[in-house]
């Protein structure tokens, strides 16, 4: 499965479990030949709230934030994915 990425490019579409959380979740990237992207995470104001090296497929993360929506974006040489993240 793959989404389009605002690149241009092609990028592993990723899930995100629990959507809504309360800030422990977990990301799947299902058919990612030969990884290694970047993991961002932004607030709703664009502030940082993480920005790290993904080389697995799958991570399990604890989002220490406020309530509200986050995006999580995965970016590599082919372009970028972004889903929205809930957190209550």
């Amino acid at each position: 499965m793959y989404g389009s990425g605002q690149m241009g490019g092609m990028v592993p579409a990723f899930s995100i479990a629990p959507n809504p959380s309360s800030g422990l979740v977990r990301i799947d990237v299902p058919s990612a030949p030969e990884f290694v992207a970047r993991l961002r995470i932004t607030d709703a104001l664009g502030r940082s709230v993480m920005d790290d090296e993904m080389r697995d497929r799958s991570r399990i993360l604890r989002i220490a934030g406020a309530r509200g929506l986050y995006l999580m974006a995965v970016e590599s040489a082919h372009g970028r994915s972004t889903r929205i993240l809930v957190l209550e």
